[in-house]
C-alpha cells in the first residue's frame, strides 16, 4: 500500500501553465503552473478528484468580454460585467435583444478545418429569456433551455459537418455550461454564433426569429471552442487565443512505495472521461519504464476498460468489461505476476490472462499510459491509487473493487 505521505513527497506533478477548477466552495478559482488541481463538483461539493488532462487550446478571442468589438452584435447588445459569474466575480455579461423582428445574435469570426471535430462551450444564465442556441455560420448545433437543463435539439449532418453531439450541465446558482461536438467535413472561413430566443422549448432548425423588446436576454460567461471531441476546463482568453498545458502526475522513485518488480496490485478509483466510446486511449494507471516498450497499463478505449502490458516492445492487452456509464464511478483493480495477471472492475469476477513474465519498470504515471504521452491523457478525476507489493488473489480483487 501506498507510504504515508504528502502529495509532493511522492508524487512528481507538473502543468506549465494555470488551470481553472472548481474549489470546495462550488466557485471556479485558478490554480498556478506546476500546482496539481484538486476539483469538486460544483452542485454537491464532494470531491472529485485530482483532475488530470491533455494540453487544449481556447480559440475564441475576448472570453469572457462579449461587449468586445471582437465579438460582433446583430440586432442585438451587451452589458458588460452586471453579473456573478461561476467564478463568483462580477464579471458576466448581459446578451440582450433589440426591438427587430429578427433573429438576434452573437458572432466572432473563426475558421474550420476539415476533418476536425471542435467543442464549443459557453457557460450560460437564464435572464428574462431562457433559450439559448449555439451554431457555427448558421448550420445549427443545439438549442439549450436554461429553465430545465435540457437540449431541445441537436442539428444532423449536412455538407460541411457530421457527428454533431451535445450537452448541458448544471454549474450552480442558475448557470449551467452548454457544449457542442462537431466534425468538420469542408474547410470554413466562418464565424461561432450565438443566439438568444424568447421560447426555452424551442427546438428549431433555424435561428429563433421573434420581436424583441430591446431589454430581455440572458447572461454569458467564459466562451470556449477547442480542437477535441469534449469540453475541457475553461481556459481564459482576451486578445490572443490561449493554451493550458497538459497535466503530469508521476511516482518516480519506486522505492517510496516499497515497489516489488516481481509481483504486485494496483488500484484505481476515477470517474469515466467523457469521449470514452470515441478517444483512442485514455489512461487511468501506468507502471513503465518512460517508454512504450516496457509498461504495464490500465487504460479506457472503444467504451471498454483494458489492461495492456509490453515486454521488451511486444504488447498485449486484454479487457476487463464495458466502461461505467460517463461521470460514473470506475473502481479498477489488476495484479500481475508472471504467467498470472487478472483484473477486476466494479465488483465483477476478475478477468484472468497470462503473460510469460513481468515489464521492468521504474515509475508510476497516474492518469496516462505512459510518461509524456500528454494525448493519451485521464481527462478526468482520478480519485484513489493504491499499490500493494503483492499478487492479491481473484477474490480479493473483486472484493477490493466493489
Amino acid at each position: 500500500m501506498l507510504f504515508n505521505r504528502n502529495f509532493a513527497d511522492l508524487i512528481t506533478f507538473t502543468r506549465a501553465s494555470a488551470r481553472w477548477r472548481f474549489s470546495s466552495g462550488g466557485v471556479l478559482v485558478q490554480d498556478a503552473a506546476n500546482a496539481p488541481s484538486l476539483d469538486y463538483d460544483p452542485i454537491t461539493l464532494a470531491a472529485r478528484g485530482l483532475l488530470v488532462e491533455e494540453l487544449r487550446t481556447n480559440l475564441l478571442l475576448q472570453s469572457e468580454a462579449f461587449d468586445a468589438v471582437t465579438w460582433g452584435k446583430v440586432t442585438a447588445s451587451v452589458s458588460a460585467n452586471v453579473a456573478a459569474s461561476p467564478s463568483g466575480t462580477t464579471t458576466a455579461d448581459k446578451f440582450v435583444e433589440d426591438t427587430s423582428a429578427a433573429p438576434h445574435q452573437l458572432t466572432q469570426a473563426i475558421g474550420v478545418t476539415s476533418g476536425t471535430t471542435y467543442t464549443t462551450s459557453v457557460y450560460a444564465r437564464a435572464g428574462e429569456r431562457a433559450l439559448l442556441q449555439l451554431n457555427y455560420s448558421g448550420y445549427v448545433g443545439a438549442n439549450f433551455n436554461l429553465l430545465t437543463g435540457a437540449v431541445n435539439n441537436v442539428g444532423t449532418a449536412n455538407a460541411n459537418f457530421n457527428g454533431y453531439s451535445a450537452s448541458i450541465l448544471p454549474m450552480g446558482n442558475g448557470w449551467y455550461r452548454c457544449s457542442v461536438t462537431q466534425t468538420c467535413i469542408a474547410t470554413l472561413a466562418g464565424s461561432q454564433r450565438l443566439y438568444v430566443g424568447d421560447t426555452p422549448t424551442f427546438s428549431g432548425t433555424a435561428p429563433p426569429t421573434y420581436t424583441g423588446d430591446g431589454a430581455s436576454g440572458l447572461y454569458l460567461w467564459g466562451a470556449q471552442m477547442e480542437v477535441g471531441a469534449f469540453a475541457t476546463s475553461y481556459v481564459p482568453t482576451t486578445t490572443a487565443q490561449a493554451t493550458r498545458a497538459a497535466d503530469s502526475a508521476a511516482i518516480t522513485d519506486l522505492t517510496k512505495i516499497g515497489f516489488n518488480p516481481s509481483e504486485g496490485t494496483i488500484y484505481a478509483e476515477v470517474l469515466v472521461p467523457s469521449g470514452v466510446a470515441t478517444v483512442g486511449a485514455a489512461g487511468i494507471v501506468a507502471l513503465h519504464d518512460g517508454s512504450i516498450s516496457n509498461r504495464m497499463v490500465a487504460y479506457f478505449t472503444g467504451g471498454n476498460a483494458r489492461i495492456l502490458a509490453a515486454i521488451g516492445g511486444t504488447a498485449q492487452s486484454f479487457s476487463v468489461g464495458a466502461a461505467p456509464a460517463v461521470g460514473a464511478v470506475c473502481k479498477l483493480a489488476f495484479a500481475y505476476r508472471a504467467n498470472d495477471f487478472a483484473a477486476s472492475m466494479n465488483g465483477a469476477a476478475a478477468v484472468p490472462w497470462a503473460l510469460s513474465g513481468v515489464p521492468s519498470v521504474n515509475a508510476l504515471r497516474l492518469g496516462g499510459t505512459n510518461q509524456g504521452v500528454g494525448s493519451e491523457a485521464l481527462n478526468s478525476w482520478l480519485r484513489n491509487v493504491r499499490y500493494y507489493p503483492r499478487r492479491m488473489t481473484n477474490a480479493e480483487l473483486q472484493s477490493l473493487t466493489t
